[in-house]
């Protein structure tokens, strides 16, 4: 699994806005998507057990198969609202 800031702004001096890129990888796609469902079930319900994170949302959930190794990959885009200064 790879996490990644893929954009999102400072808002103010305590609030920061962030889009990440969440990708796994599974030996067949339906492992793949199976673990990628895991991974939304545990982010929307462990955000509010981690000081400092506001809200999370996951806004995408998608086949995106690696190129590169030819493996199964789904991918997660999800907007996290932090506090800056935490």
């Amino acid at each position: 699994m790879t996490v990644e800031r893929t954009g999102g702004a400072l808002s103010s001096v305590v609030r920061d806005q962030v889009s990440l890129a969440v990708q796994v990888w599974g030996g067949t796609r339906y492992e793949a998507s199976e673990l990628a469902l895991t991974v939304r079930d545990t982010i929307t319900r462990s955000v509010f057990n981690i000081p400092g994170f506001a809200r999370v949302r996951v806004e995408g959930l998608y086949n995106f198969p690696d190129p590169d190794s030819k493996q199964a990959r789904y991918q997660l885009t999800v907007e996290v609202i932090a506090r800056a200064d935490y």
